[in-house]
C-alpha cells in the first residue's frame, strides 16, 4: 500500500522537538513519501534534524494553522505528481504526542 503523510508543525521558537522527530520517524516506516510543513520559519540547523526522515520539508511563515500546511504539504505533492497511485494520504501534526503504539497495526 502506498501512503504519504503531510505533516503540519508549528512551535513558537522555530524548533523541531525531539517528539517531533520521533513521530516523523515513527511514520516514515509506514509511508514512501513524507511532507514536512511548518508555519514557521526554521533554520537550516533545525531542519537537518529531520534529514532521512522528511523526504520534503516546506518551512515557511504563514498564518494558516494546522490546515494552511496541510494545504501547501497537498498542492506541493499534486504540482510535483507525487500522489499519483497513492493509496492512502495522511495528515497529522504536532498538536499530538504520537505514536504511544506502534502505527503499524
Amino acid at each position: 500500500m502506498k501512503q504519504i503523510a503531510v505533516f503540519a508543525h508549528y512551535d513558537k521558537d522555530s524548533i523541531i522537538d525531539d517528539y517531533v522527530v520521533y513521530y516523523l520517524k515513527s511514520l516514515k516506516n509506514l509511508c514512501e513519501k513524507v511532507v514536512f510543513v511548518s508555519a514557521c520559519d526554521i533554520a537550516s540547523e533545525e531542519l537537518a534534524k529531520l534529514d532521512g526522515i522528511a523526504d520534503y520539508m516546506i518551512a515557511n511563515s504563514h498564518d494558516e494553522y494546522d490546515f494552511g500546511s496541510y494545504k501547501r504539504g497537498f498542492l506541493f505533492l499534486r504540482e510535483n505528481k507525487l500522489s499519483e497511485n497513492a493509496d492512502r494520504l495522511i495528515f497529522a501534526n504536532d498538536s499530538c504526542y504520537a505514536p504511544l503504539f506502534p502505527l503499524e497495526n
